[in-house]
């Protein structure tokens, strides 16, 4: 019965062979990492696009396999990990304070940001975790500070990102709030 599998199985393993060899000769002309040590910059090659990963000593170092932020220089957008409120040298909490842990982690924003000539302006979607609702409204009051803006002696319209919030039950390093974001880069 299983003697003779026909043409369909022929051709369906060389064409399993054809995307192997297609695979290989992929690897085999990937770029390689390459670093550009004036900025802390690291550029990989993908399929579609080009991502360049971006790292700020003036920001806590990931703590975990994942880059503190990734930059689509065809788009523009800049894609900012999490944020906890982790003292940069230390890489602890800077307090059992929400407000402090809200402050600290934009602070970290900002520093992952500048890396890619960006600012708290440039931001369009922020993503807060929070372990509890019941700090809903002392992370808006620091989160509105960092994203409002001032035009001379009168306030302007705060342009603040699109933002969603939810409540997590734990946090890495038992933070009480994270923060990520997206950016667009100034043309």
């Amino acid at each position: 019965r299983h003697a003779s599998h026909g043409p369909q199985h022929n051709k369906h393993n060389r064409e399993t062979e054809s995307y192997l060899n297609m695979f290989a000769r992929l690897s085999l002309l990937r770029p390689t990492l390459s670093t550009v040590p004036a900025c802390s910059v690291r550029a990989y090659g993908m399929r579609h696009t080009d991502k360049v990963v971006l790292e700020s000593a003036a920001a806590p170092a990931a703590i975990g396999p994942y880059s503190q932020a990734i930059l689509v220089p065809s788009s523009g957008q800049v894609h900012v990990s999490g944020c906890l409120g982790l003292d940069p040298k230390s890489g602890e909490l800077v307090s059992a304070n929400v407000a402090e842990q809200a402050a600290r982690a934009l602070e970290n924003m900002q520093a992952v940001l500048q890396e890619a000539d960006c600012s708290m302006a440039d931001v369009v979607k922020c993503t807060v975790l929070l372990r509890s609702m019941d700090d809903f409204g002392a992370v808006n009051e620091v989160y509105s500070r960092y994203f409002s803006t001032q035009s001379g002696a009168e306030a302007a319209p705060a342009a603040f990102p699109a933002r969603i919030c939810y409540a997590v039950s734990g946090l890495p390093k038992n933070a009480l709030v994270e923060i990520d974001a997206i950016a667009q880069q100034p043309k």
